[in-house]
């Protein structure tokens, strides 16, 4: 957990924008989700159709960031991390990341990112994937799972910081509500369901 806060706060750069308001498509704070838009509405922009061969983006969004120490909403997410897997479907071309945001692992699928990225109408973009098709359209989901590369900052769990308060450390969850359920589908859709083991720890994010 040292590490994880060490490499953050010495990569940080301030950012200053001001949380305006929470975002309707997190049921809970700090759920992180892939989106075919940066302000996502519904469980509908989750679903990215491929139509054959070629480059299709989604967008890595948190929604409605907040301290867990404090209660307090997260003004800049400080960093973040998890580990991304893909179906066969699709493959990694490129991760495109804010201004000033460092990935601490050099493999794309392993985000271990530190920065000062500003949260927007209670949304966080963390970063543009950009991913190549050879044309499979094979329905497929994208899962996000705890950070598998390398020791992670708070157990079993993905985790985010924040940036303007000495990158205090906060559990994250997939939109999905499971780690074993995808966060965006490859032609197909994605319903949410709520992880009824995470019920007591979640709602004091409400």
């Amino acid at each position: 957990m040292k590490r994880f806060l060490v490499a953050f706060a010495v990569t940080a750069l301030f950012a200053g924008v001001a949380f305006a308001q929470e975002a309707d498509i997190g049921y809970y704070a700090n759920e992180i989700g892939l989106y075919i838009t940066e302000t996502p509405a519904d469980a509908a922009d989750s679903q990215l159709t491929i139509g054959g061969f070629g480059l299709y983006s989604a967008f890595l969004v948190v929604s409605n960031p907040v301290d867990a120490g404090t209660g307090v909403p997260i003004e800049n997410v400080g960093g973040f991390e998890l580990t991304m897997l893909l179906p066969a479907s699709i493959q990694f071309n490129a991760v495109n990341y804010p201004a000033g945001v460092l990935d601490l692992n050099p493999n794309p699928e392993h985000f271990y990112c530190s920065g000062s990225i500003p949260v927007g109408g209670g949304l966080c973009t963390l970063a543009e994937v950009v991913f190549l098709n050879f044309g499979d359209l094979t329905p497929g989901g994208v899962r996000i799972v705890p950070f598998d590369a390398g020791p992670q900052s708070i157990p079993g769990h993905m985790a985010i910081t924040d940036a303007d308060r000495a990158f205090a450390l906060s559990t994250a969850f997939p939109m999905s509500g499971s780690y074993d359920d995808p966060v965006m589908g490859i032609n197909m859709a994605v319903v949410p369901t709520e992880d009824v083991s995470w019920g007591e720890v979640k709602s004091l994010f409400q």
